[in-house]
């Protein structure tokens, strides 16, 4: 499936295909690209790729950079809390960072526990990929209030296999309303209780 950007699983995976050097490195996608990877229909403009540690940024930052254009540099983006670089390479734009908050939650999507307690490992050609799970992409959507966005999640999830605890437990992290929580959860399958 292709969006409407041209940001589809085959050229998430291109830009995912590495050598060993860059196996190594704990990472997660994130973002629309990580719905590209598993069919979600979504526009992904594009490639966000979280790290554990600031030393993997610096890695693929390299690696791509090799291959790609330097849009920017690793560096420390205090506002957002980020160590962020930026390359385009196989005509994919591509957003390598850390989220360096402090949160001991498991409900985000970038930092904390979520995005390295929850995730699947999607294989797309001979490559494995490890992909934020996507209850943790729908929070972040509802979180930004891009409706756009919820409705191909939650008929994704609907479809299941979803982890409603994890959902509930993020909207009410977030503080999102009662109903509105409630609301989601029927759509998502969840009766009232």
């Amino acid at each position: 499936m292709t969006t409407s950007s041209g940001i589809d699983a085959a050229l998430v995976a291109r830009v995912m295909a590495g050598d060993d050097r860059r196996a190594t490195v704990e990472l997660r996608v994130v973002g629309t690209a990580s719905s590209a990877l598993r069919g979600i229909a979504t526009a992904a403009n594009d490639v966000d790729v979280v790290f554990r540690e600031r030393a993997g940024v610096d890695e693929w930052f390299g690696a791509l950079a090799a291959d790609g254009e330097v849009l920017h540099e690793p560096r420390w983006l205090a506002p957002s809390c980020q160590y962020f670089a930026r390359v385009r390479v196989v005509g994919a734009v591509v957003e390598l960072s850390t989220v360096e908050i402090d949160d001991d939650g498991d409900t985000n999507e970038c930092f904390g526990r979520g995005p390295w307690t929850h995730f699947d490992v999607v294989v797309h050609g001979t490559t494995a990929i490890p992909v934020v799970a996507t209850e943790l992409r729908l929070i972040t959507e509802i979180v930004r209030g891009r409706r756009d966005r919820i409705g191909p999640l939650v008929e994704r999830l609907r479809r299941g296999p979803c982890d409603r605890a994890l959902v509930r437990r993020g909207l009410t992290r977030a503080a999102i309303a009662p109903d509105d929580a409630a609301r989601l959860l029927t759509a998502l399958g969840e009766t009232e209780r």
